[in-house]
């Protein structure tokens, strides 16, 4: 497993921008195309089938304030799934999400998040699985005074202790379930959103989680970790990431509400202690943001739900208000990391100056110059094919689809 992400270069990585779709259309496409929702239906059915405790989590109740996925954490681990596996299998491009490419500038970041996806997927799949592994064990409910809720005794205070109310927590879980599964009995026809809105506004139940990042501590989700990880045959460093990202991902989108750079220190400070690459732990820190609270998450704000980009934008602008020199000069890095990585594969297929001097039969000069930056340009997408001979066009268009293939994988 790898984590040198300000420094690799993947062929795979390089994806030719393409029109861009709305986030909440791109996620609505990924999650109806088979070959992406059946991976994530599989590992859910095998997980929570292994896992009592999975199986548990999934049935969760969700507060649609933050989570209009659906009624039941099974739709917010799916929906992250669903992402890992549309940029596993190329259906998905971050820098073809409208809001993302709307952050000008950012086009680097953007495409070391994806690469991140692409090199660590058993580490994001167990990250899905069991950063809310505590919700079914801390749950709480609110209602408004004078509400349905507040009428059935859905008022529990948030001051619960885990151990000490664990009956009534498991009653309140239990009625809960009750309630919901009975209505929806009784409005058939309804999706599970739709349902999970007509719920909410006649019940106006309300669902807490105190502390249920940090529970990744205790000992039964210490050991459901280390299961994982044998599973996924991930490292005892993945284990030891996948614990720290778990118990601080509430915390991250907490800090980043807003743009605030001073909170940048805190993740680079702790990834010194852990003996991390501190600017990688950032960037996995941001990953896991995005799969959890934009991803996987359908917020509900004036009465409209969507996907919301805002915290992860705020996280990577306090990144560059952080240390904006050092952003100059990874972009650098970056650009003359794509510059080499294109030339060694025009040179492996054929498209390098010595190789057309040979085919074009040339000398080396402006006139020869000028056409091979033309052809170049013609297949990095940048400029017109230059008109060819014809006895040589079959021959070019080869070594031009050869570069596509060592170079894209989706969509050219």
């Amino acid at each position: 497993m790898q984590y040198n992400i300000s420094t690799m270069w993947h062929t795979g990585s390089f994806h030719k921008q393409h029109e861009t779709e709305f986030l909440d259309a791109a996620l609505r496409r990924v999650t109806n195309t088979p070959a992406v929702f059946l991976s994530a239906d599989a590992l859910l059915a095998g997980a929570s089938a292994a896992e009592p405790l999975i199986a548990e989590l999934l049935q969760t109740p969700q507060d649609i304030r933050y989570h209009a996925e659906g009624p039941f954490v099974h739709a917010h681990v799916k929906a992250m799934l669903c992402t890992i596996y549309a940029m596993q299998k190329e259906e998905l491009h971050l820098v073809d999400i409208e809001e993302l490419r709307r952050l000008k500038g950012y086009e680097g970041e953007i495409e070391e998040l994806e690469l991140a996806f692409k090199e660590n997927i058993g580490l994001f799949e167990v990250f899905a699985l069991i950063h809310d592994i505590a919700k079914w064990t801390s749950i709480v409910f609110s209602a408004p005074k004078g509400s349905e809720g507040d009428r059935l005794g859905f008022n529990a205070p948030l001051t619960y202790e885990i151990t000490t109310d664990a009956k009534r927590r498991v009653e309140l879980r239990t009625a809960y379930t009750e309630l919901f599964h009975e209505f929806a009995k009784e409005h058939p026809n309804e999706s599970a959103r739709a349902l999970q809105k007509r719920f909410y506004e006649t019940y106006e139940i309300d669902v807490h989680y105190p502390h249920h990042d940090t529970l990744i501590y205790t000992p039964v989700y210490q050991a459901l970790l280390d299961r994982f990880v044998v599973t996924h045959r991930l490292t005892g460093r993945d284990r030891n990431l996948l614990e720290d990202l778990i118990a601080h991902h509430m915390q991250f989108g907490m800090d980043f509400a807003e743009v605030n750079p001073s909170h940048v220190k805190r993740y680079l400070y702790l990834a010194d202690k852990r003996g991390y690459d501190a600017e990688n732990y950032l960037r996995l820190s941001q990953a896991c943001m995005f799969l959890d609270m934009v991803c996987g998450s359908v917020m509900t704000v004036n009465g409209e739900s969507h996907h919301r980009v805002v915290q992860f934008a705020n996280a990577l602008k306090s990144e560059h208000d952080y240390a904006p020199e050092r952003r100059i000069q990874k972009e650098m890095e970056r650009k003359s990391q794509k510059t080499k990585e294109r030339n060694r594969v025009f040179q492996q297929v054929g498209l390098d100056g010595m190789a057309l001097l040979e085919l074009f039969k040339m000398e080396p000069g402006p006139k020869f110059g000028k056409l091979l930056k033309q052809i170049q340009e013609a297949v990095i997408g940048e400029a017109e094919m230059p008109v060819l001979p014809s006895s040589l066009e079959a021959e070019v268009n080869r070594r031009v689809s050869a570069f596509y293939q060592n170079t894209f994988k989706h969509g050219i």
